[in-house]
Parts: C-alpha cells; structure tokens; sequence
C-alpha cells in the first residue's frame, strides 16, 4: 500500500527551502557549510543546518530461529523492506490480526 506524498519529508524539506543532495559521501562539516564528494566532483554547500541520511538494511536474523523452532511469525517492517513508518504499522497491524 502506497500511501500519499502527504507524508514525505522531503516535500516538507523543499517546501521550506532546504536542498536535497542524494548519493553525496560528506567529507567535513565546516563553519556554515558541508564539504562533500558527489561522484568525481568534490563540492562545498553553505548550510545553517545539515541533516544526513545513511540509508537502511532490511535485518531479520531471527527468522531462522523462529522457523526452526516451528513458531508462527511474520515479517513486517524495515525487516521486510525498509519503507515509511505507516507501512510499518498497517503491516504489524494485519499480521498480529493474522497470528
């Protein structure tokens, strides 16, 4: 279920001025900017505030565990695919209904 752009920070962030820089590695923080590499190019962006994100890895270790000791379970969450939050809550929601 997809749900709207309603929710996107990254509408809210554009919506308030701020730029989004994907796939940059940041290189340093400086006095009122951020120094990073976007592909070859090395780059400096004059900021007030600098928020990173460093992505998210789908971890469900403990499936095995539970499969081998025969205990129903269901994987909703970042453990299924790391989405939004509110994928999050409608998938526990129909899975605790489903156990």
């Amino acid at each position: 279920m997809q749900f709207p752009h309603l929710f996107s920070p990254n509408k809210r962030v554009k919506d308030a001025g701020g730029r989004m820089i994907f796939g940059a590695k940041v290189l340093g923080i400086e006095d009122g900017a951020v120094r990073y590499r976007q592909g070859e190019t090395e780059c400096v962006e004059r900021a007030a505030m600098i928020v990173t994100a460093m992505g998210v890895k789908s971890e469900n270790f403990q499936e095995d565990v539970l499969k081998d000791l025969a205990i129903p379970y269901r994987i909703v969450g970042d453990a299924k695919s790391p989405r939004r939050i509110l994928e999050a809550i409608h998938e526990g929601h129909r899975a605790g209904e489903e156990l």
